[in-house]
C-alpha cells in the first residue's frame, strides 16, 4: 500500500498492492454506494475467473488489477477506483455521495494515479463521479453510446406490507391451471438456465460470453446458492387410456403435477459483501412473461436475502390459471442488511418499486433520510 499527497493537501491518496489490502481497509464503508465496487473486488477473491474475460489466468493472475482510494484529512473514504483482473472495466464508487468539489477534487487525484493507457475497455460508476473523472483525463475519450441506468436498494424498512395481488384459494376458471416454483436452482440446471442467460446478455452493455464460461458460471453460482430459478409445472390428474387428464384430481383429492423441464426464468445474484448483495440478473422467458413472474421472483429473493418472512402461495392468480409458490431459502451468502439492483426501464422501476426498493434518483431511506439511489453510467474507451 502507497499513498501520495502534498503536506497541506486535504485528501490523499492509496494504492492498494492487492484485492485483499483493498478489501481490508475499505470494508468498514460498506455500504449500497459500494455494493457494486467493494463487492466486485470481494466476488474476484472469492472466484477469480469470471465470464467477463474468461482469457484471465484462473488463480495466480499476472495482472493484481487496480485498487486506488482517496481518503480525507481524517482518514474517512471519499471514493475508489477499481479494476479486477476477471473484469477489464475499471469502476468508480464512494461510500456515500460527496459534496461536488471534494468529488472533483478526489477524482483529479484518481486521474493522476493512474496511466491514461491502462484504461480497459470501459470506465464506470456514479455519473457524476464518471464525469469529473473523465473531466481530469481530457486526452481519454468515451463512445458517445453510454450505458445508463438507476442503482437503488431495498432493506427491512422498505419491504411492502401488502401481499402480492392475486386470489388465495377459492374457485378457479376451468382448464389447466399452470404452477410454478421458486427454488435454488441446482447445478444440474445450468443447461435450462444458459438460453435465458444469453437472453438476457441481448440487452446488456458487455454482450454474451462463451457458453462453456457461462455454464461454468451458472453451476458455480448455483453451488453457492446464488442462482434462484423459476421451473413451470403443468397440472395433471389420473391416467386415462394411457393419457394424462389436464384440471383434474388424485384420487386422494389432491391435485397432481408433472414438472415441464424448461426453467421459465432466473434471477443471479452477486457482488455480496459483509452488509449487501446485489441482484445482477432478473429474466423471464418471453412465453411465460405478463404473469407476473419477475414481480414474484424478484420479491421472493429479496425477502429472502433480508431474513425476512416469506410470502403465502398464491393460489390461484386473478384469473385463475397461475399458481406460484415460493421455496426460496436464504442464500449461501448469507442474510444482508441491504439489496441493490440497476434499473433502465420505468416499467421495471414500477416492478422493483412494489418489492420493497426504493427507486429515483433522489430517493432516499424513509427513517434515516440517507441516499438510497444514483444515476450509474458505463462508457466504453474509445483507443486511437
Amino acid at each position: 500500500m502507497s499513498s501520495a499527497a502534498g503536506p497541506r493537501s486535504a485528501l490523499h491518496s492509496v494504492r492498494f498492492e492487492g484485492a485483499e489490502d483493498f478489501i481490508d481497509e475499505v470494508r468498514a464503508y460498506d455500504t449500497p454506494f459500494m455494493s457494486f465496487t467493494l463487492g466486485m473486488v470481494m466476488d474476484y477473491v472469492s472466484h477469480p475467473t469470471s465470464s467477463k474475460d474468461p482469457s484471465s489466468t484462473p488463480k495466480v493472475p499476472s495482472d493484481k488489477g487496480t485498487y486506488h482510494a482517496i481518503f480525507d484529512i481524517d482518514n474517512r473514504l471519499i471514493s475508489v477506483l477499481v479494476q479486477t483482473p476477471a473484469r477489464p472495466a475499471h469502476i468508480l464508487g464512494y461510500p456515500s455521495p460527496p459534496p461536488p468539489p471534494t468529488l472533483s477534487a478526489a477524482c483529479a487525484l484518481l486521474a493522476k494515479a493512474i496511466s491514461p493507457s491502462s484504461l480497459r475497455r470501459q470506465i464506470g460508476g456514479p455519473r457524476d463521479a464518471v464525469q469529473a473523472f473523465l473531466s481530469a483525463l481530457p486526452d481519454v475519450q468515451t463512445s458517445r453510446k453510454t450505458f445508463s441506468s438507476i442503482a437503488c436498494s431495498a432493506s427491512l424498512r422498505t419491504l411492502p406490507v401488502s401481499p402480492l395481488p392475486g386470489k388465495a384459494g377459492g374457485s378457479r376458471t376451468a382448464g389447466p391451471l399452470q404452477r410454478y416454483t421458486i427454488r435454488s436452482a441446482r447445478p444440474e440446471d445450468a443447461p435450462g438456465v444458459l438460453p435465458l442467460v444469453r437472453q438476457f446478455s441481448a440487452f446488456t452493455s458487455t454482450g454474451p460470453s462463451p457458453d462453456e464460461t457461462v455454464l461454468a458460471d451458472m453451476r458455480a453460482a448455483a453451488a453457492a446458492r446464488m442462482l434462484y430459478a423459476i421451473y413451470a409445472e403443468e397440472e395433471v390428474g389420473e391416467h386415462a387410456a394411457g393419457h394424462a387428464v389436464l384440471g383434474a384430481r388424485s384420487s386422494e383429492g389432491k391435485r397432481a403435477w408433472r414438472e415441464e423441464g424448461n426453467i421459465a426464468g432466473y434471477l443471479l445474484l452477486g457482488f455480496a459483501t459483509p452488509r449487501a448483495v446485489v441482484i445482477r440478473h432478473v429474466f423471464v422467458h418471453p412465453e411465460h412473461r405478463k404473469r407476473g413472474l419477475a414481480e414474484r421472483i424478484v420479491r421472493a429473493v429479496t425477502r429472502a436475502c433480508l431474513g425476512a418472512s416469506p410470502e403465502p402461495e398464491l393460489d390461484p392468480d386473478a384469473n385463475g390459471s397461475v399458481s406460484v409458490q415460493f421455496v426460496a431459502d436464504t442464500p449461501g451468502c448469507g442474510v444482508k442488511s441491504a439489496v441493490c439492483l440497476f434499473y433502465n426501464d420505468p416499467g421495471a422501476a414500477r416492478v422493483y418499486r412494489r418489492c420493497g426498493f426504493v427507486v429515483g434518483e433522489d430517493a432516499r431511506d424513509p427513517v434515516s433520510g440517507e441516499s438510497l439511489c444514483y444515476a450509474y453510467e458505463l462508457r466504453d474507451i474509445v483507443t486511437p
